[in-house]
C-alpha cells in the first residue's frame, strides 16, 4: 500500500473512532460544547498514539484467528455472569446502550466500567489477557474493554466490514449454547469466510482490524465475553475513555 493511501487510511480508522465516541457522549447526555471539546481531545490523543510504528503478533507458529479451548473454565464463566449482574445493576445505562452495535435484541454491559473487572476479578482478567498476548510482539497492551453480550432472538451482529477499529486484538468467549443460529464469522482481507465453532468456554481470538459478525439469533439467547486490548490507555467508562 502507498504511503498515501497508509495515511489516508489512518485518518479515516481515526475519524470512525472520534465519532463512535461522540455517539456514547450524546448518549451520556453531555452538552454540545462539551462533546465537541472532549472529541477534539480525543482526536489529538488518537493522532499522538498513530505516530508509533504499527504493532505486530507473531503468528508463524498459530495464525490469527486462533481458537483458544476451554479458556475459560465453569467456575470462571460463572464469575463473569455474576459480574454482568452487578454491573447491569450499578450501571444501568449501560444494559444495552452505549454501544453503536447494541440494540434491543443485543444488550451489551461494560464490566470494565470505573475499573470493576479488573478490582473484583483481576486474576481471571489476567489469566485472559496473558492468553491474548502471548505472540505479542509490539508495544504494551492495555485493556480497551470487557463485555458481556446477550443476543436474543431477532439480534446478531450483521455489518458490512465491522471491525474493532482502533484495538489491536480481540477475543469472544462463548458463555452459552442453548441457542440456534449466531454463528461467529470472521472474513480476512482476500474476502475469504470463516465459520468458528467454539463450545461453551473456548475464545476465537483475532486481530483487531478483521471483519467479524455473529448471525441472527433464530431461537434461545446467545451470551459471550469480549475483550479488546489496545496501545492505547486503559478504559474504565466504554471503549473510548
Amino acid at each position: 500500500m502507498a504511503q498515501w493511501q497508509q495515511e489516508h487510511e489512518a485518518k479515516r480508522r481515526i475519524e470512525a473512532l472520534v465519532f463512535e465516541h461522540r455517539c456514547e457522549l450524546e448518549d451520556d447526555g453531555l452538552d454540545p460544547d462539551e462533546i465537541d471539546r472532549r472529541c477534539v481531545e480525543f482526536r489529538s490523543q488518537l493522532n499522538t498514539t498513530a505516530a508509533a510504528p504499527p504493532a505486530v503478533v507473531d503468528e508463524v507458529s498459530q495464525p490469527l484467528p486462533r481458537l483458544l479451548e476451554q479458556l475459560l473454565s465453569p467456575d470462571d464463566r460463572a464469575a463473569v455472569e455474576r459480574a454482568a449482574v452487578v454491573c447491569r445493576r450499578r450501571y444501568p445505562r449501560l444494559n444495552g446502550e452505549g454501544d453503536v452495535t447494541g440494540s434491543v435484541a443485543h444488550a451489551i454491559t461494560y464490566l470494565h466500567r470505573d475499573g470493576y473487572f479488573g478490582r473484583d476479578h483481576g486474576p481471571l482478567l489476567k489469566k485472559i489477557t496473558d492468553a491474548m498476548a502471548r505472540d505479542w510482539r509490539g508495544p504494551p497492551l492495555t485493556v480497551r474493554c470487557v463485555e458481556h453480550h446477550v443476543y436474543t432472538e431477532g439480534g446478531g451482529l450483521i455489518l458490512e466490514d465491522h471491525r474493532d477499529i482502533g484495538s489491536s486484538l480481540s477475543l469472544s468467549v462463548l458463555l452459552s449454547d442453548e441457542y440456534a443460529g449466531g454463528a461467529f464469522t470472521t472474513t480476512s482481507e482476500a474476502g475469504v469466510v470463516l465459520t468458528h465453532a467454539p463450545r461453551v468456554g473456548d475464545g476465537v481470538l483475532f486481530a483487531s482490524e478483521t471483519v467479524h459478525n455473529v448471525s441472527t439469533i433464530e431461537s434461545g439467547e446467545r451470551r459471550a465475553l469480549v475483550i479488546e486490548l489496545w496501545t492505547g490507555p486503559a478504559t474504565t467508562h466504554d471503549r473510548s475513555r
